[in-house]
């Protein structure tokens, strides 16, 4: 008897002195572990990689006064954008900029308006995605604002996107020497890089318009361009002033007669028909159609 109540208080000492400690927590590690655990059961997914959870993505990814930063000097190429596009671009609404192909550049570039030989914004082109069918194109409307009634034509062949960020209008356009054929890319002239790195670090004022294009339009050597062209049978071509009827040109698709009134974006559309056709006018006043039976080089002044 006398020995139970011995072991009896034994074992009551034993369990007050270990019951006042607090109870031990465990590591960190295995806390970590069995919590990502549940996560892995409940969501299905891998191990998130620590490295990239604080990570923002880089589209939201800015310089430390929160603005983009652009070596300016550095941006020796134009992109050719049309209205109402370039001025989507410019506020905001679009960064996808569709294109009929793919492109290999990348980087910052100029944003040129079309039409007005000068530099109205800067960016920086990321990459191409696609190409994209209407269902995908629909998906991602908010991205490059084409509206359904023109990515659902037949004809509608711009489906790659040439991805944008970081896009800064500049307050005063700069003016450029534009290049004879360019229809795409413009390669900068010097002073219109040294232009555009003052006038987006607001150092100089622009220089006046009227006096730039009155020294640019006369055609320069080092700014002729050489493009492709399509020939027909008898050794005509498709001619910027020749081919136009009434200040139009007219190409014979597949689905019928289009009408462009832009030399360069007519001729852009026949790069992507099986064979060109296009109206030539005669000098009876009417026209014919000529098809293509190849493509050539030609030097545009």
């Amino acid at each position: 008897m006398e020995f139970a109540l011995i072991i009896g208080s034994v074992i009551f000492l034993f369990l007050l002195i270990g019951g006042n400690k607090a109870p031990q927590k465990p590591r960190k590690s295995e806390s970590d572990a069995l919590r990502i655990k549940i996560v892995i059961e409940e969501s299905g997914k891998k191990k998130p990689n620590r490295e990239l959870v604080d990570q923002k993505p880089a589209l939201f990814r800015t310089s430390q006064n929160n603005s983009p930063e652009h070596n300016t000097s550095a941006i020796n190429r134009g992109l050719i954008i049309a209205e109402p596009w370039i001025g989507k671009i410019l506020n905001g609404e679009k960064v996808w900029e569709m294109r009929g192909q793919r492109t290999k550049m990348r980087g910052p570039i100029a944003l040129i308006k079309k039409g007005s030989k000068t530099i109205v914004g800067i960016c920086h082109l990321d990459g191409v995605e696609g190409p994209f069918d209407n269902r995908e194109l629909a998906l991602h409307q908010s991205k490059h604002q084409v509206p359904s009634d023109i990515y659902e034509s037949p004809d509608y062949k711009w489906r790659y996107a040439w991805v944008l960020s970081e896009i800064e209008p500049l307050a005063q356009p700069v003016p450029y020497k534009h290049a004879s054929g360019s229809v795409i890319w413009v390669k900068l002239d010097e002073d219109a890089i040294n232009r555009l790195a003052a006038a987006s670090s607001s150092q100089i004022s622009t220089p006046d318009y009227d006096a730039v294009d009155s020294c640019t339009e006369s055609p320069d050597a080092e700014f002729v361009r050489m493009i492709t062209v399509p020939y027909a049978r008898d050794g005509s071509y498709f001619c910027r002033h020749q081919s136009s009827i009434g200040g139009r040109y007219f190409i014979e698709s597949k689905h019928g007669s289009l009408e462009f009134t832009d030399y360069d974006e007519a001729l852009d559309y026949m790069r992507n028909m099986s064979v060109a056709r296009w109206c030539r006018p005669t000098d009876q006043s009417t026209c014919e159609i000529v098809s293509a039976v190849e493509w050539k080089a030609l030097i545009e002044d």
